[in-house]
């Protein structure tokens, strides 16, 4: 179920859309490989998928209560930033079934030491890097979305 309406990005020519909202920078992968402190480089982590577990055909997080309510990056390229939240979001939330709105403006505002650009984009796994340096994030409520650089 969806809705079709006017909204902000509706006179918007293409160009103007691309140039406000394509976060994604290839400078930020370059950055993160080669600027960061040893002690936040990226770890190299491999998945291996286990060969005895039975997956579900279908699972809608939604439905268990695991997402939060559609958020609103506006004219800043900080999608990076929710994307980083919202999967926080729904590990929170598995785990101690309480769903909490995370700070995407926390992101935007305190990570480029690792690499990351607020509004100019970013990447999600720079913000866990930042995350897990910082021993956590604040919360929406605590420090609100405003789509503008610090």
């Amino acid at each position: 179920n969806y809705k079709l309406a006017v909204n902000a990005y509706a006179d918007l020519l293409h160009h103007e859309f691309v140039y406000m909202l394509n976060g994604y920078n290839r400078t930020n992968r370059l950055v993160a490989a080669h600027a960061l402190p040893d002690k936040y480089a990226a770890d190299g982590i491999t998945f291996i998928p286990p060969a005895n577990v039975e997956l579900p055909d279908k699972i809608d997080w939604r439905e268990k209560g695991a997402v939060t309510e559609v958020k609103d990056q506006g004219h800043c390229g900080s999608c990076w930033s929710f994307s980083a939240t919202g999967a926080l979001e729904g590990q929170h939330f598995r785990k101690t079934k309480k769903l909490v709105s995370l700070s995407e403006q926390n992101l935007v505002d305190c990570s480029s030491k690792f690499g990351n650009n607020g509004c100019s984009g970013g990447l999600m796994d720079n913000a866990f890097r930042y995350i897990k340096a910082n021993h956590g994030i604040d919360t929406e409520k605590s420090y609100p979305y405003e789509g503008i650089d610090d």
